[in-house]
């Protein structure tokens, strides 16, 4: 029987721990607040997917999205960065992942690395390689939540990561290599594009996929008994199609005879929200005691 994994009940563990940590800060007057940089409309770009009112609300953090013109994001993303660089009671500046936002990896460069809420900045990627990391990469930490608490038992030891994002592959490869997950040998990463992509899933325990079209993975490309998480870019909340025109809930229907566990991206949504708070709520704290050695 497969096993599905609900995202839902790992965000609300998270929200619970981080809601103690914000009433410490409501102590002392401080409201953590999260701003993100949307190009274009935030409905059509997915952005609105990343922040929930209520969930926010619950836990005590501020958000606010900024809507940049999709023919000039490019020059006032920059100056925008820069302005919630020099305000004081922005928290963590985040930039949202898609295919309208390609140049996001080179203009997380400009943000104030303790607001770098999504981890992306060149020194938070050295501290993650250091093994010292300030904050999680939103989607590959998600993941790496997902496993951790979801008690997944691998048996074969060899993790697949099939993806075209070098954001999300390198920083989980590192992510799973360190955490030493039980059952975790090897961690291997892979183009969707590969010629020998079969073969490498064959040998595969768990498979993970983050490529820009969701539900790449079908029932013809999976073992018996093989875990499946699907981090694809694509999915929100209100559409769950994929570019194939291939819905999602079916894709799952025809998985689940066949492999031990399973998530999809929908699912990985409300954790990425919940480590977007953690990180807003993390960098409020290192900014209040700037020099400190801090933990939540």
């Amino acid at each position: 029987m497969t096993y599905i994994i609900d995202g839902n009940g790992i965000a609300s563990d998270l929200r619970d721990g981080l809601q103690i940590a914000v009433n410490q800060l409501s102590d002392s007057e401080i409201v953590p607040k999260v701003v993100s940089i949307n190009c274009g409309s935030p409905s059509k770009s997915g952005c609105t997917d990343y922040f929930d009112r209520e969930e926010y609300d619950f836990v005590g953090i501020e958000f606010e999205i900024l809507n940049i013109d999709s023919q000039t994001y490019h020059q006032d993303t920059y100056s925008t960065i820069h302005e919630m660089n020099n305000t004081s009671n922005v928290n963590g500046i985040f930039l949202p992942e898609g295919k309208q936002y390609k140049n996001y990896p080179k203009m997380a460069e400009y943000i104030d690395p303790l607001k770098d809420v999504g981890g992306r900045h060149p020194k938070n990627i050295g501290l993650l390689l250091r093994n010292d990391h300030r904050y999680l990469p939103i989607r590959a930490g998600s993941v790496l939540t997902l496993i951790q608490q979801s008690n997944i038992k691998l048996t074969n030891d060899e993790v697949l990561i099939i993806t075209d994002s070098f954001e999300f592959g390198n920083p989980l490869s590192i992510l799973l290599s360190q955490t030493k997950i039980e059952g975790v040998d090897s961690v291997t990463i892979a183009s969707p594009k590969s010629s020998e992509l079969s073969t490498k899933i064959n040998r595969a325990d768990l498979l993970i996929v983050c490529v820009n079209e969701v539900n790449f993975v079908d029932s013809s490309m999976v073992t018996k008994g093989m875990g499946v998480i699907d981090a694809s870019f694509g999915y929100s909340r209100t559409n769950v199609q994929s570019t194939r025109g291939r819905d999602q809930n079916i894709i799952a229907k025809e998985l689940e005879p066949i492999v031990g566990y399973l998530s999809n991206s929908t699912s990985l949504l409300p954790i990425m929200r919940a480590m977007i708070m953690y990180n807003t709520v993390f960098a409020t704290i290192l900014q209040k005691y700037e020099g400190e050695k801090v933990t939540i």
